[in-house]
């Protein structure tokens, strides 16, 4: 029988040592523990604790290592993790990996550190997103359980920000007193965190402080206490990528029930709610119907006012859901396509990119940095009033949005749009707006 050659990968914090340590007592198992901590020593300079001591002791030539151990191996490229079977002793490797990359300044990608070596010439796989679209095949819909599974074990244990109050999500609670509770009185934004930084949080905390003056809030915090409070949360969570943060900010608690402002005396409550979450929607493209219930106009309710009362789209997707379909398409009073019930809507029609007004749907921040992405890099666009007749006939459709991203709407109302597939121009802006967030960003993690 052929001998096991297993290594185990670890990150700080854990009891790796003393785990390969007690497998020393077998006669069958040979432990080597840390074989290259004398190359690594030797070759970056480093002044780690007794590093005389171990280069003094120890192989530092890392190629003499490999052949003692494996031998026989011509060069130390990636073909040697091949031959060996991997462990990977870590409570939760991003957090563990992402602050330790931040710690020492080097740039983190998780495709560089856990997918396995492929052979040349391969796909490479990609992590998908956590919720299935009515384009997923089998295999697809599988993949993407899976993925829902994980973040939901990671989110299992997660520590939420109550107005400073760092507590586990099974001890978090808002008082009955307040406005959010009350009357959905609070304003909202959606963050997510990219590599340590969040992508355009300048902007965000902006509409935040703006829509809580359109509703005359009595205290608005400064966005440097805000700032602040994120970074607790994402500290306490060990958050680095892959993270979306749902920002809260409401009147306050009133001192008895009623609707009158008035009742607020206590100042705002602010709720930082960060969890593990991949973009929601999948890559084959979403299915889409059009709901009954339209957007309020500006006479009715500012939609530039980020409010928490989400009864609207609520109900919209309940009309969705009942369809089978995706998400719900909402038509503004005059019965132009405003938004779905969660996102900004475009569409492609002869390499132009076009985008319903804001006339009764917020300015989304992803929106805005698409017609950036468009105007930075030649693509035609326009903001015009859309029929949905247009969204029909389009070569294209594609929605946005922090919670999503780029996602491509590939039928409307039963109608399939262009090929049925993502189109090339979404394709194309999806890796702009990707390349974007990973040079983009407040930074809210790291040294």
């Amino acid at each position: 029988m052929n001998a096991l050659r297993l290594v185990m990968w670890s990150g700080p914090c854990n009891v790796s040592t003393a785990f390969i340590r007690s497998r020393e007592n077998r006669r069958d198992t040979l432990v080597v523990d840390e074989p290259f901590y004398a190359h690594y020593l030797k070759v970056t300079g480093r002044d780690h604790p007794g590093r005389e001591e171990v280069i003094e002791h120890h192989e530092s030539d890392w190629r003499r290592v490999v052949d003692s151990l494996l031998a026989p191996l011509p060069q130390m490229g990636r073909e040697w993790l091949g031959v060996v079977t991997h462990a990977f002793r870590l409570r939760d490797p991003w957090p563990v990996l992402g602050a330790l990359c931040a710690a020492l300044g080097v740039p983190f990608t998780q495709r560089m550190l856990f997918w396995p070596p492929r052979r040349r010439g391969s796909p490479r796989s990609k992590p998908s997103a956590v919720r299935c679209t009515s384009a997923c095949t089998p295999t697809d819909c599988a993949r993407e359980e899976r993925m829902q599974q994980r973040f939901n074990e990671r989110n299992r244990d997660l520590i939420v920000n109550i107005s400073g109050r760092l507590v586990h999500r099974d001890e978090a609670g808002v008082s009955p007193f307040d406005s959010v509770v009350q009357g959905g009185d609070a304003v909202w934004e959606g963050l997510r965190l990219y590599q340590g930084r969040i992508f355009r949080l300048e902007q965000h905390l902006d509409r935040l402080v703006h829509s809580a003056k359109a509703l005359a809030f009595a205290q608005i915090p400064a966005p440097e206490h805000i700032i602040t409070e994120i970074r607790r949360t994402l500290a306490a969570n060990g958050m680095f990528d892959g993270v979306h943060v749902r920002l809260t900010l409401t009147r306050g608690v009133k001192v008895t029930s009623g609707m009158d402002p008035r009742l607020n005396q206590s100042g705002p409550t602010l709720i930082v709610l960060a969890e593990h979450k991949a973009p929601v929607y999948g890559s084959g493209g979403l299915a889409l119907v059009t709901s009954s219930v339209r957007r309020f106009p500006p006479d009715c309710l500012d939609p530039k006012i980020h409010h928490n009362n989400l009864i609207q789209s609520i109900l919209a997707k309940i009309e969705a859901n009942v369809a089978g379909a995706d998400d719900a398409v909402m038509l503004d009073m005059r019965g132009f396509v405003a938004e779905t019930n969660a996102t900004n809507l475009f569409i492609v029609e002869q390499s132009r990119v076009r985008t319903p007004r804001t006339v009764a749907c917020p300015e989304g921040i992803t929106r805005g940095a698409v017609l950036d992405l468009c105007r930075a890099n030649g693509i035609p666009f326009e903001e015009c009033d859309l029929p949905l007749s247009e969204f029909y006939r389009a070569d294209e459709a594609f929605c946005t949005g922090t919670m999503g991203e780029l996602a491509a709407v590939t039928q409307v109302d039963g109608r399939v749009i262009g090929a049925g597939t993502p189109g090339p121009l979404t394709g194309r802006l999806s890796q702009l707006f990707r390349e974007l967030t990973e040079r983009e960003g407040y930074p809210v993690v790291g040294p």
